[in-house]
């Protein structure tokens, strides 16, 4: 028989980058996860107005206005939650449609283990007095939306807010990338020292760069 008391909290919450894409059957598990539970169904919500936000950066900005997958992959994430068709959002690589989704699926795995361990939200941030909430690379919003949430209302909240954020990220980084050519065609790479990155672009021909930070393949 099980017992009814609460797992003890974890001193440190970790969330990590997207290692691959996710597939079909872990998309039609996750949504219909989201859609019945009583606090994520409003995530759902969110990611179906993901379109105002890609409105707002294409008025501002006629190189993403040109982006024309960025609609397109908007639609598939609208679809997806509408009518639980999986299949264009199941191994999509793309950062405007990856970058967000990761916020979703990172979220309702917090929800998860939350039910799991029969925690509130507010004893699961007592918890991490020790070692904190870490986010790294697509991880760092899903990280920053729990840390800053005093409830699990507040998470889902703060999680419409950080994938909005990661939707915008994925537009720029999707603007030296090449939808026509297979595999990415962008390198994001941890320079030691500044000017390191002309150093590295003089030494391949064909290649810009387009920051300190990051590398463009012509």
């Amino acid at each position: 028989m099980s017992s009814s008391k609460p797992t003890q909290a974890a001193s440190v919450a970790i969330f990590c980058p997207q290692s691959k894409a996710p597939d079909k059957a872990y998309l039609d598990q996750l949504r219909t996860f989201f859609i019945n539970h009583p606090q994520l169904h409003k995530l759902a919500d969110a990611v179906q107005r993901l379109s105002e936000t890609w409105d707002v950066l294409a008025a501002r900005r006629p190189d993403i206005a040109a982006l024309h997958q960025g609609p397109k992959y908007l639609r598939a994430l609208y679809e997806w939650v509408e009518t639980g068709a999986s299949e264009p959002v199941a191994n999509a690589m793309s950062g405007i449609l990856s970058l967000p989704l990761l916020v979703v699926i990172q979220t309702c795995q917090y929800f998860q283990y939350l039910q799991l361990a029969r925690l509130t939200h507010a004893e699961f941030l007592r918890g991490l007095k020790t070692g904190g909430a870490q986010g790294y690379c697509g991880g760092l919003l899903p990280a920053i939306a729990v840390a800053c949430a005093k409830d699990e209302e507040g998470v889902v909240s703060m999680a419409g807010i950080a994938m909005r954020i990661a939707l915008a990220v994925g537009a720029y980084g999707e603007l030296g990338d090449d939808e026509n050519l297979p595999g990415p065609t962008t390198i994001v790479l941890r320079l030691r020292h500044e000017g390191q990155g002309d150093d590295i672009v003089r030494k391949f021909p064909g290649v810009s760069i387009a920051s300190d930070m990051t590398l463009l393949l012509d």
